[in-house]
């Protein structure tokens, strides 16, 4: 379980509006990709992220506006029907 100290300075980030390594690894790495969409799994796989990792940053990024939902697809990896994810366009990092 993570420290006090540890959650507190989690969400001073989070109002900050800063983005993390981790969230701005995945965003630089869906830029690179304008034209395709992705599953957390495909994700995980591509960038070497933690997959739980990657499900939490993406939320964040979807959230904030940078990332959007795509139509549901079969995923690459498990086959299993997923919401993929792409860069939203004309978006800035903060």
């Amino acid at each position: 379980m993570p420290s006090q100290t540890s959650i507190e300075n989690h969400r001073e980030h989070k109002r900050s509006g800063k983005l993390g390594d981790q969230e701005r690894e995945l965003l630089e790495f869906l830029r690179a990709n304008p034209n395709r969409n992705f599953s957390r799994q495909e994700l995980h796989k591509e960038t070497g992220i933690p997959l739980a990792s990657v499900c939490g940053r993406i939320n964040t990024l979807v959230a904030a506006g940078l990332v959007d939902a795509r139509p549901n697809r079969p995923c690459g990896i498990t086959g299993k029907t997923i919401t993929p994810v792409r860069a939203a366009r004309n978006t800035t990092t903060h």
